[in-house]
């Protein structure tokens, strides 16, 4: 694939990343992301610490877990189907040992050990609530965040440059720097997919190195649809790690709970990949952060335990969720040698319905500049004729706009080998004006509904047409059955 030139590495680089027990999931160890991580980091040589309390912490919800599946279990051995013994310890000290060895053992790894000061002063901040110190639901917490966060800084010898503190709950590392006196300019924290471009130079992909990510995760997928299965996303790209904006779906039901298990449905389309960065590290070829945009139904299981002990639960699917995914893709002599989750991956609702067409057609040129590897021509100071989509190794799909009634709209794409449309419409049965309690008339809002078309005149929703231009840009290979579901 020829050459690609990385950029030079900064000179700051910390002698350590210290995990919070929230990386991952619910708060629950992730053995192959720890992996992948401390694998990645050594390369640029950083160190990952995990403090005892960490490993206490997934201990404690391991346990949980362990103990919300023996009612399934008991059902299963009823039926012959398990063995009689669940082959897991619900004792906690079992569990923490067996964590603490399964941590152990990945290199570049080190458990930090727990500081008898340390501990003191972590009870202290959470009876008076100071530092990570706080009140939920009526009970003080924040002894186990205030006490790891001042062990990790103990390691560092007091510096507390040395460290970046991965997690999603920046409040309690703050906090406890705060109580010891120490400048929050001073102090590194970063959620998971931001953490290789603070500890390592990057620079924009090349058209070159886009071209080589696309294509291997085009390939991946469709090697798994071609096998005539229904295909769950774990068969071709993991990702377990799921938020979701419920809010977006409506509310989605079961409101209040957490989320225990979030999965896309077998088959999400590949939409195309953003912002992507190649991550200097000088002992590897290339590392690629990148962001995968998927499309999909969400299958959600929910819990709330009470204080009581009670479970309430809740089961569901959200249709039609656009997900992005962070990942990190390593590169050597021209071939992806692998692709791993680098943080949470975020769900929404599909946005569908608009407030004018013009801000709907926004919303779609916007769409189409983020892909990687998809250029996007509007030069000129109106768009009545349309515009050029230029993609890798001078592939282009003409846009051609023609406007309607109150300035709806059809966007029409053609190339070589594609053959698709866009098309904004008003709600024709909602009306444009409301009396409000004042009496005035106001506009109503959001009744402008973005679907896609395919060569055939099937109706879809505009994502599987916005993964066939970024497929056909980017890797010219049209023919997937995924692609050819919607081009004809």
């Amino acid at each position: 694939m020829g050459s690609y030139e990385l950029p030079k590495p900064m000179r700051w680089v910390p002698t350590a990343v210290v995990i919070d027990t929230n990386l991952w999931g619910r708060g629950t160890l992730d053995i192959t992301r720890l992996r992948d991580l401390a694998r990645r980091l050594a390369k640029l040589r950083v160190k990952v610490w995990i403090p005892t309390q960490v490993v206490m912490e997934w201990a404690r919800h391991a346990v949980d877990d362990i103990e919300l599946i023996i009612p399934s279990w008991t059902s299963l051995r009823r039926a012959g189907l398990v063995d009689d013994r669940l082959p897991l310890s619900q004792d906690i000290s079992v569990m923490l040992n067996q964590l603490l060895e399964a941590v152990n053992a990945v290199d570049n790894v080190t458990v930090l050990p727990m500081n008898g000061a340390a501990a003191v002063a972590g009870i202290r901040d959470q009876i008076l609530r100071t530092g990570a110190g706080t009140v939920r639901q009526g009970v003080r917490t924040g002894a186990a965040d205030s006490s790891w966060v001042r062990d990790a800084l103990i390691a560092a010898n007091n510096e507390p440059s040395r460290i970046v503190f991965l997690t999603k709950n920046s409040k309690d590392v703050y906090g406890t720097m705060q109580r010891l006196g120490i400048s929050t300019e001073d102090i590194y924290v970063r959620p998971e997919h931001r953490l290789l471009d603070s500890i390592a130079a990057v620079a924009n992909a090349s058209e070159q190195m886009t071209a080589i990510v696309a294509h291997h995760l085009l390939e991946l997928r469709h090697r798994e649809v071609n096998k005539g299965l229904r295909v769950v996303t774990d068969a071709w790209l993991k990702v377990d790690d799921i938020s979701v904006d419920y809010e977006s779906f409506g509310g989605g039901g079961g409101e209040g709970l957490d989320a225990i298990d979030v999965r896309i449905l077998p088959e999400p389309l590949l939409v195309g990949m953003t912002k992507l960065k190649v991550v200097s590290g000088g002992a590897v070829d290339a590392t690629i952060e990148f962001e995968a945009i998927l499309f999909g139904d969400l299958d959600l299981s929910r819990r709330e335990i009470g204080d009581d002990g009670t479970v309430r639960s809740w089961q569901g699917t959200n249709e039609n969720a656009v997900i992005k995914v962070p990942l990190v893709a390593e590169v050597s002599d021209g071939n992806v040698n692998g692709v791993t989750a680098a943080g949470e991956a975020r769900a929404e609702a599909e946005p569908r319905w608009f407030n004018t067409p013009a801000i709907a057609l926004a919303w779609l040129t916007d769409s189409l500049s983020s892909l990687a590897g998809v250029g996007v021509d509007l030069e000129a100071e109106n768009l009545t004729d349309g515009f050029m989509l230029t993609g890798v190794g001078g592939r282009t799909v003409s846009c051609d706009l023609a406007y309607y009634s109150d300035d709806e709209w059809t966007l029409s794409f053609s190339g070589e080998s594609i053959r698709a449309a866009m098309v904004c419409r008003g709600d024709r049965n909602t009306p444009r004006m409301r009396q409000s309690a004042s009496g005035r008339m106001v506009k109503l809002r959001r009744n402008f509904e973005v679907r896609g078309e395919a060569a055939d005149g099937h109706t879809t929703s505009p994502f599987p047409i916005l993964a066939a231009v970024w497929d056909y840009l980017v890797d010219g290979m049209a023919h997937r059955r995924d692609v050819a579901a919607v081009c004809g």
